[in-house]
């Protein structure tokens, strides 16, 4: 998705991840880009480990693919050929560096400061509108899976927007993202 905001389409990407499809698909994004659905998802399972086969009838310039996460995500690929821009995920400015990087390989610089720029600003509205909040609710952010949850705690770009929100993450005693279950979801109502 960040990559089509940069870009202002869809014309420049030709696969993706299928847990990535179908949030495109089934959010706004789908509505202004139904072409999108049309794009190969089998280039990878939804752990993002690549379906090098896939990927080399794609033939990309270029995959994206997080580089925080160990080798078994980009080493494949590289081993075949396939140019591997290797992103860290988890907070502000890993996002920022992502749109710079983005507007540049796509021709798009402008209009990667403007989303950085606009960003920023809503940030700065968001902390001036909760600064004086006296109640700190308790927010728990959890991804599914499947049958688990996986919980966000510190060290996530989630905890970023928790704490941006005024808020207190419940799994705050968590280090990244971490399944847990629902006791544990329950303890800390």
């Amino acid at each position: 998705s960040l990559l089509v905001a940069v870009d202002g389409g869809t014309d420049h990407l030709v696969g993706m991840n299928p847990s990535s499809q179908q949030a495109l698909s089934e959010g706004i994004l789908g509505e202004y880009y139904p072409e999108a659905q049309e794009i190969a998802s089998d280039i990878s399972d939804t752990d993002f480990v690549p379906n090098v086969e896939s990927t080399l009838e794609l033939d990309p310039d270029l995959v994206i693919q997080w580089g925080d996460q160990g080798e078994k995500l980009t080493s494949p690929l590289e081993d075949a050929g396939i140019p591997v821009l290797g992103l860290d995920y988890g907070t502000q400015e890993d996002l920022e560096e992502w749109i710079e990087i983005f507007g540049v390989i796509l021709g798009q610089e402008e209009r990667a400061e403007q989303i950085i720029a606009t960003q920023h600003e809503h940030r700065e509205t968001v902390e001036a509108a909760v600064a004086d909040t006296e109640d700190t609710p308790s927010v728990l952010y959890l991804n599914q899976a499947g049958d688990t949850y996986a919980a966000n705690g510190t060290g996530t770009y989630h905890d970023f927007f928790i704490d941006m929100v005024g808020a207190e993450n419940a799994a705050a005693e968590l280090n990244g993202t971490v399944d847990v279950g629902m006791e544990q979801i329950l303890e800390w109502d």
